[in-house]
């Protein structure tokens, strides 16, 4: 006797059946998810302190120089110290890095995982 593999069930499409509702639930999940993302802005604060340039046209796979990793980074512990200054700002370890940052190398391209 030959042995049958087992054929799993099918999903269930009936309007009141619970696969068509987990279904409905995962599609309405990533819709909302999907304008989130395509809605999404930069924070007020880049644009305040002046990281993100507004009349630049975006280039999302434009290259990055290490100044200006070094620029964000310097805006973003000045921003934490300002909100944080209640518990003495952003922390003695960013306010060292960041007062070692030099010019050299600013125009070096920035590496993947640098």
């Amino acid at each position: 006797m030959k042995n049958n593999p087992v054929i799993p069930s099918k999903l269930s499409f009936h309007p009141y059946s619970r696969d068509v509702h987990l279904w409905l639930i995962g599609l309405a999940l990533v819709l909302t998810g999907s304008t989130f993302v395509v809605h999404a802005q930069a924070p007020a604060w880049w644009t305040n302190r002046n990281v993100l340039n507004t009349n630049a046209v975006p280039n999302d796979f434009a290259a990055v120089n290490q100044g200006q990793v070094k620029w964000l980074a310097t805006q973003a512990a000045a921003e934490l110290d300002e909100d944080l200054q209640h518990i003495g700002g952003a922390g003695s370890n960013i306010a060292a890095l960041v007062s070692r940052f030099s010019p050299t190398n600013n125009y070096l391209p920035v590496n993947l995982g640098q």
